[in-house]
């Protein structure tokens, strides 16, 4: 008998609260879009983080106007700075403050900057579910299965699907993984480091990409994909025992750098 499970997180929204990462870009002055010529004013970046990850974030800064209050070779960049994590539904917050005062001069009258700001993130998501592996005569209401578990992050396991397919006292699994982006940004470097693997039982899987985006463990992140899917297979069948069964816990991890960028115009 075939059997197959899908496991997916509860929640009203598949995404609420799934944990992006953001920054605002603001100024000092009263109203953050408008910028008098001659007159200083500071710029800072809120980063906030709404996964179950703390993360190190590096954020650098650069003017479009030429010549503009950050000269036009220059990108001011500062020192990473701890996120943590959020706290349940409510997301973490600081603040990046560039220490210093900017100030526009002979600009012409009504002239527009873009002050551009990027943040950098180092991040981990994790995600784990219940697997029965059973012999063939055993029932399948002894299976206790539990919902997908998972931590939120930019890019999250969105679901596991698993058909199981007992013969005799043997059973080979067949795994389905979806990976979703949920921000607005890019990965870095050469893509998302993936590690899947059995807790238990130590059987070994071979994984794939549906669009043969995995080599090895790294998962190859193109910018014009917002999903993934892999496929898992258990290298040799699992010999359980015609009427037995027992339960297994599989183990996704995902850690990869994540950038994300805002702008703003101001008129001078």
């Amino acid at each position: 008998m075939l059997m197959l499970v899908f496991i997916s997180s509860c929640g009203s929204s598949p995404r609420a609260n799934l944990g992006d990462v953001k920054i605002e870009l603001k100024t000092t002055m009263p109203d953050s879009n408008i910028i008098y010529e001659g007159k200083e004013f500071g710029i800072y970046v809120e980063a906030k983080n709404s996964g179950d990850s703390p993360t190190q974030v590096r954020v650098c800064m650069s003017d479009t106007l030429s010549p503009g209050a950050i000269p036009e070779t220059e990108i001011l960049c500062l020192p990473e700075k701890k996120l943590d994590a959020a706290d349940k539904n409510i997301p973490s917050k600081t603040r990046l403050d560039f220490g210093r005062e900017f100030i526009y001069e002979d600009v012409s009258k009504d002239s527009i900057s873009t002050i551009v700001a990027s943040a950098e993130f180092d991040y981990s998501t994790e995600a784990s579910a219940d697997l029965c592996i059973r012999g063939e005569e055993t029932k399948l209401e002894d299976c206790d299965l539990d919902t997908l578990k998972r931590t939120k992050g930019p890019i999250y396991v969105s679901s596991i699907s698993v058909q199981s397919e007992p013969f005799g006292e043997i059973n080979d699994l067949n795994i389905r993984i979806e990976i979703n982006e949920l921000s607005d940004g890019v990965v870095l470097g050469d893509g998302v480091n993936t590690d899947i693997y059995l807790e238990r039982t130590g059987a070994e899987l071979e994984c794939s990409a549906e669009d043969g985006s995995l080599d090895g463990s790294l998962l190859r992140w193109d910018e014009s994909k917002t999903k993934k899917v892999i496929n898992c297979i258990t290298s040799q069948p699992i010999n359980v025992g015609i009427n037995d069964l027992y339960e297994d816990n599989l183990i996704v991890k995902l850690d990869y750098q994540y950038k994300v960028k805002v702008s703003k115009t101001l008129t001078i």
